[in-house]
Order: structure tokens, then sequence, then C-alpha cells
């Protein structure tokens, strides 16, 4: 009975209506570690549009980068769903990305992958969150791309909404 009463007391200390409304906008910066065959570090910028209060349709870019040779820079279209009802909003999201082969010695090629990510926020006022996210990419289209057979990544996120 303890334990029941100290979550509910978590549970409302921690709550709040800060939810999501039809055509909210928000801005992200993403910060992540990524391994496809060799460990990279990246950066992304995430643009979302709120179709209702559990819809979302956004766009990301960014660059994964590790060994000169293997750097990527890629653009991403992503649909998903949130429960944005209180401080922590829990997302999961379809991604559909192609990424650019860059490459210094050795043109890497591009590929088209089909990804699925998921997080969670936290979002302590209307105009802020910040969370922790995990994805796995898979290729499913390359030309000459080599060492892209699948992609994961996690990181952190921190969004302002508009």
């Amino acid at each position: 009975m303890k334990r029941l009463l100290l979550i509910a007391l978590i549970i409302a200390c921690t709550s709040s209506t800060v939810e999501a409304s039809q055509g909210e906008q928000l801005i992200a910066f993403k910060a992540f570690y990524a391994y496809a065959d060799q460990h990279a570090g990246g950066a992304a910028l995430e643009y979302g549009y709120h179709l209702s209060d559990l819809w979302r349709l956004g766009a990301e870019v960014g660059w994964t980068g590790g060994d000169p040779n293997e750097s990527r820079p890629w653009f991403a279209i992503q649909t998903g769903i949130q429960l944005d009802a209180i401080s922590w909003v829990p997302y999961l999201q379809l991604v559909t990305s192609v990424h650019l082969g860059e490459g210094v010695e050795q043109s890497l090629g591009s590929a088209f992958l089909l990804g699925v990510e998921i997080g969670a926020d936290y979002r302590p006022t209307r105009k802020f969150s910040m969370g922790l996210w995990a994805a796995y990419h898979h290729a499913l289209a390359t030309d000459k791309a080599r060492n892209m057979p699948s992609i994961t990544a996690s990181g952190i996120r921190i969004s302002t909404y508009f």
C-alpha cells in the first residue's frame, strides 16, 4: 500500500497538462552515438508539425561521422505518435531516410533506409523539452554504399515548441 501511495505521489508531482495541440511545431537538436560498421558520432536538426494531439509529421537533416572515409550527411522524413498529455512524453516514429556517401578516398554511394525510433521527452513547460531516444534503421536499397547493412543510434534530444 505504501508503495502504491509513493508511486501515485511521484506521478502527481511530475504530471502537468502540457498537451501538444493541433498545429503546434517543434525544432529539435539531436546529438547521438551511432553504429553501422564502426562507432561514430553525429548531430541532427529536426522539425515537427503536430497534425493532432497524437499524430506528428517531421523532417530531419543530419550528419554522422567517425572515420573521414565514413562520414555521411542524410535527410529523413518521419511520421509518428506521441502521448503528449503529461510531463513525460513517450513517442514512436517510423522514419524513411536517404544517406548520402561522402568519403574522402572514395565515394560511399547513397542508401535508402527505413527505420523506427522510440524515445521519451521530459516536457516541463509548453515551450521546452529534453529527452532520450534510440533508433534502428535498415538499408532497403543502396548505390555502392559499403558498410551500411543497418544503423543503430541513441542520443539526446532538446526541443523547443512554437
